[in-house]
């Protein structure tokens, strides 16, 4: 039964890990395309979202 708890318990703290890392991204990315419209560079977002050029990239190809 404490081993069931336990899997239980840690499931739910990933679940809870895997949206607060989406929450994260989405944010950024948010922020991502206002710095965009105000005229950054992808380097320059990259840098200030903390995310590779590659991933800020991706996000303005999936907005367009």
């Amino acid at each position: 039964m404490r081993e069931m708890c336990k899997a239980m318990e840690d499931l739910r703290n990933e679940s809870y890990a895997e949206g607060r890392e989406e929450g994260r991204e989405s944010q950024a990315k948010d922020t991502a395309v206002r710095m965009s419209e105000k005229g950054n560079s992808v380097e320059e977002i990259a840098e200030i979202v903390g995310f590779s050029t590659d991933k800020v990239k991706k996000w303005f190809v999936t907005e367009g």
